[in-house]
């Protein structure tokens, strides 16, 4: 990270630094978010004194996942968004692409807007598809099929969960390996149940 922060200050072209900017926030993302805030507002507005509205795009990516980690939704929403609409008329990477739609997936997930999370994961599955990015086409599907376990759709729960699961065995991806085991599990043992409670009312009948 600190070799990123120092290529940055070096660097005169400002995509260029913007993505170095974006990289060291992802690095300190998960343990030290504030550090990755700082760095991802600095990229903003570095990315706003410029006419490049794809250095703009992955700066709002950026920090729509340091408020993403932080649980702010609004903010979350609000810079995945502004990043997504810069892609009406800018051409952004399936990659970059792919991370607006998994942000706002998430978003409308705890919004308990279904409907606009599964289209967004769906989106997001696409886009890492293109971009050959499995790491992230895995995690995609594996959220996608606990929002359907959540409405109850189970078929496509376990669709999406086991091809996240073969996906992250075929290339050790251990914590996503694991988590599908245990959403997959959950799935049998619920539906299982809910066949004896079904043959229990049948025999009460």
């Amino acid at each position: 990270a600190d070799s990123l922060l120092s290529r940055s200050r070096n660097e005169t072209n400002h995509r260029t630094r913007v993505d170095l900017l974006t990289s060291a926030s992802l690095l300190f993302l998960f343990h030290k978010p504030d550090t990755a805030f700082h760095i991802s507002s600095e990229a903003v507005k570095l990315a706003e004194a410029s006419d490049d509205e794809t250095a703009r795009a992955m700066a709002y990516t950026s920090l729509s996942a340091v408020y993403l980690i932080k649980d702010n939704n609004e903010q979350t929403l609000h810079y995945a968004l502004a990043a997504l609409r810069i892609s009406e008329s800018t051409r952004l990477s399936p990659n970059l692409m792919a991370s607006i739609h998994r942000k706002l997936g998430y978003v409308y997930r705890n919004q308990n807007e279904d409907r606009k999370s599964i289209d967004a994961y769906k989106q997001a599955i696409s886009y890492s598809t293109q971009a050959g990015n499995l790491h992230d086409l895995a995690g995609a599907a594996s959220n996608l099929g606990q929002i359907f376990a959540k409405i109850k759709r189970t078929d496509s729960a376990l669709l999406y969960h086991q091809q996240a699961l073969t996906i992250a065995k075929n290339n050790n991806y251990v914590d996503i390996a694991v988590r599908c085991y245990i959403n997959i599990i959950n799935l049998h043992d619920e539906n299982e149940n809910n066949k004896q409670g079904e043959k229990r009312k049948r025999n009460t009948v």
